[in-house]
């Protein structure tokens, strides 16, 4: 267990974050402290400064032996946290959380407020599939961004290292896989089911569940369990909707721009044109952000339109 110096150093040197355990660090650059073992000990009381640990677990996501990663947020300084009950969260955000990440669990919410108690932000720390998720909300209620995961020893480097959670954002694809040498029996599933589909690109999640992307007058995704079993099918763009592959190279910088502003440090799977009836309706791009897959859609003027979390 590191020592209570060496935590102040190492959190000084990191970018700014709230502690989780998840744990959310701050741009505050201050000291944090607690016990990541006990996430719900935190006082609900208020003027909590907002760089304090949250501390929610991993709870063994992915076979991973660590029990804490750390959620980078950027903030101003003097800033103050409040732990509210999940149904003080504006109807916008529960909304929000309910329509974009099916059957979650709620874990925590704050407020974000300065010292004068004008509020600021919303944060949610919610389970989606068993993966932490930490999003921030806008003072109305309006989604803002995912905000970043890292592990203790990524604080104040790129935010992955080799053999890590996020190891993905080393540009390898690791996650990646031929769809040819996917597992007899999803090949079996999808030929039987869905005979018409053609195989696009397969994933192997931290999980070991397997992510599968398809297109047959639409982009479809099939999830399949540790066990070789369907757990979801999802519509990535409408029905007689035609994909065409482009390389991330070719997306405009608004796009590439307001990706990394919406999930930062994500990681990028695939990307398509989407048409209908030879008429261009805009993007759609497959990204990791946090291990948690996200299909973003984008209109011809790299306004982002829709996110569906998959898997």
């Amino acid at each position: 267990m590191k020592t209570m110096k060496t935590l102040i150093n190492k959190l000084r040197q990191s970018s700014f974050a709230i502690l989780a355990s998840l744990v959310v660090l701050s741009s505050c650059k201050k000291d944090f402290s607690a016990n990541p073992s006990t996430p719900n000990s935190m006082s609900m009381s208020g003027n909590i400064p907002a760089f304090m640990p949250l501390g929610v677990a991993l709870n063994g996501f992915g076979n991973y032996p660590a029990d804490s990663i750390y959620v980078i947020y950027p903030c101003e300084r003097d800033l103050v946290r409040d732990a509210i009950p999940a149904s003080a969260l504006p109807i916008s955000i529960q909304d929000y959380q309910t329509d974009n990440y099916a059957a979650f669990n709620q874990q925590d919410a704050y407020t974000i407020s300065d010292t004068e108690g004008n509020l600021k932000a919303y944060i949610s720390i919610i389970r989606f599939n068993n993966k932490p998720v930490a999003l921030e909300f806008s003072m109305d209620g309006s989604f803002k961004k995912v905000l970043e995961q890292r592990e203790w020893a990524d604080l104040d480097n790129d935010g992955w290292h080799t053999g890590g959670l996020f190891e993905d954002r080393a540009g390898t694809h690791s996650d990646y896989i031929e769809p040819y040498t996917l597992p007899d029996e999803i090949k079996n599933y999808l030929s039987v089911n869905f005979p018409e589909d053609s195989l696009l690109k397969a994933f192997r999640t931290k999980e070991d569940a397997y992510l599968v992307i398809t297109k047959n007058n639409g982009g479809y995704a099939h999830v399949f369990n540790g066990n070789l079993e369907p757990q979801k099918y999802l519509a990535l763009c409408g029905s007689n909707c035609q994909l065409e592959d482009i390389e991330k190279s070719n997306l405009s910088s608004t796009i590439q721009n307001k990706l990394s502003n919406t999930f930062p440090n994500y990681v990028f799977n695939k990307s398509d044109l989407m048409t209908v009836n030879n008429s261009n309706l805009g993007t759609l791009v497959l990204i990791n952000a946090n291990n948690t897959r996200y299909a973003v859609a984008f209109n011809n003027n790299g306004d982002m339109i829709s996110k569906k979390a998959i898997y």
